[in-house]
């Protein structure tokens, strides 16, 4: 299964924000569910890459990443 590395920048948006879909087009709900889940699933190790954005607001990233937990239900 092997190792998938995730870079935000080149893979998803430069400019991500939002906590959901209706926050806008580059949000870490659509950053979860449509990147993060399935390379969690398909892969023994995820590596994600955040340098060379913009930023990151807190919504963005409990959303991509407390929402593996809280929605996602992995540990």
């Amino acid at each position: 299964m092997g190792t998938k590395i995730i870079t935000v920048r080149s893979d998803f948006s430069r400019f991500p924000a939002g906590r959901f879909r209706t926050d806008g087009s580059w949000s870490g709900q659509k950053f979860r569910e449509e990147l993060l889940v399935p390379a969690v699933k398909g892969f023994d190790k995820v590596v994600v890459q955040l340098d060379g954005t913009l930023g990151f607001g807190s919504s963005f990233l409990e959303e991509a990443f407390g929402g593996l937990v809280r929605k996602e239900r992995f540990t």
